[in-house]
């Protein structure tokens, strides 16, 4: 079993990010351990096996993912000979996963975060301050945030070199206060070049994406993704076409965006009030154009 989930998550590491991957080298164990539980092996396991192994979920959306990685194992192993059949292919989940999206922080909310943190002079703030401005400025995911370089930084075009998932490489605009901060920030750290942007100065090192979530817990107090969400959203309220935010967020599926930016039934009924065309036509004009088609 070892062997061959080694070889599967090898093969899905090519195509996927390393967070996925964690995330799927955890459920493979957890499915490895059911199975040495249960004293089965990979060619032994039927549907019902999976099913009962799926119970075990605390949640709809674990069962889905799990139930998806099982059934990709065994069509791995079918397609390399490994194994005859694929006892998961069968099984079909009921109910319907609603992506529910925690509230968007709004701009009174990061400004006082940021007040929070420009309240104190020390290095360590101004990091704290470059990561909150490249999240909600340029919407950047942590693992995101965590990978990047100085050199990455185009300061004369201002712009950064951001490696998403799947090691796909984009180019993101800078606001005006990111490359400020980030110049601010270097100047403090010496004479660096290249290297990591985001470092731990208790180790020296690269922050790491554990390190990132704790600053932003401990020190900022928001959750990184929820700066990203913000980004997303802010600037659909401004007026900006999804898909120019498509763009920044570096989703693949225009659809993904969809969900990322939501707008209120409020801010929609404005939109279409002060947009739509039929619009124009109010007060007497309309009540004019009422009274001719009645006659």
């Amino acid at each position: 079993m070892n062997e061959l989930c080694e070889n599967f998550l090898r093969e899905c590491g090519l195509t996927r990010s390393t967070e996925t991957m964690r995330l799927y080298r955890w459920n493979m164990q957890q499915f490895g351990n059911y199975l040495s539980d249960n004293n089965l092996d990979v060619s032994e396991v039927t549907k019902d096996t999976v099913e009962r192994f799926l119970l075990q979920c605390s949640s709809f959306q674990l069962r889905k993912v799990r139930l998806r990685l099982v059934k990709r194992f065994y069509g791995y192993l079918k397609r390399t000979g490994a194994g005859a059949c694929n006892p998961a292919a069968g099984i079909r989940l009921l109910g319907k996963v609603e992506r529910r999206i925690p509230p968007v922080p709004g701009r009174e909310k990061i400004e006082t975060l940021t007040g929070c943190i420009t309240a104190s002079h020390s290095i360590t703030s101004l990091r704290n301050h470059v990561m909150l401005e490249l999240a909600y400025g340029s919407g950047l995911r942590r693992c995101e945030l965590a990978a990047l370089n100085i050199e990455d930084i185009n300061f004369p075009g201002k712009t950064v070199r951001v490696k998403g998932k799947r090691n796909k490489v984009r180019i993101v605009p800078l606001t005006e206060r990111s490359i400020e901060l980030i110049q601010g920030y270097l100047s403090l750290r010496g004479r660096v070049s290249n290297g990591p942007l985001p470092v731990s100065f208790n180790t020296g090192r690269r922050l790491t994406n554990a390190g990132i979530s704790h600053a932003f817990k401990n020190n900022i107090g928001i959750r990184p993704h929820l700066l990203r969400h913000a980004c997303a959203t802010h600037m659909l309220d401004n007026g900006c076409d999804i898909r120019v935010i498509q763009q920044l967020l570096g989703h693949k599926h225009l659809v993904v965006t969809q969900i990322y930016t939501k707008v209120s039934k409020k801010k929609l009924a404005e939109v279409i009030n002060s947009k739509h065309p039929s619009n124009r036509i109010t007060g007497e004009k309309l009540s004019e154009e009422v009274k001719k088609r009645c006659k």
